[in-house]
């Protein structure tokens, strides 16, 4: 997914284990309350120690890869293939891209 930039469906997200369920708009609050109401019939402790497991770190990580990520972009738009990539788009045919 992210070499491709491919948007996926949400079958394909609930496939890939990106989501638990999938439902329709109109049953999303209904869905996120009833797993709410699942998460709070656990122990609180555990609970929290789980999310603070889960999140443990987790600022200082994407904040140092957003900077990796700003780094890179910023490299890639001094590039030839950034240029024909623009091109491309602007005159909706596939890009011509040489890795230079």
């Amino acid at each position: 997914m992210c070499l491709t930039g491919r948007r996926i469906k949400p079958d394909e997200a609930l496939a890939y284990g990106l989501v638990d369920q999938v439902v329709p708009a109109e049953e999303l609050r209904a869905a996120a309350m009833k797993l709410a109401a699942e998460i709070a019939e656990n122990g609180p402790l555990a609970v929290e120690t789980t999310r603070a497991t889960l999140r443990d770190d987790l600022a200082a990580k994407v904040k140092a890869q957003t900077v990796k990520e700003s780094m890179a972009q910023a490299a890639l738009l001094k590039t030839q293939d950034f240029a024909e990539g623009v091109l491309a788009v602007r005159e909706r045919r596939p890009g011509n891209f040489h890795g230079e």
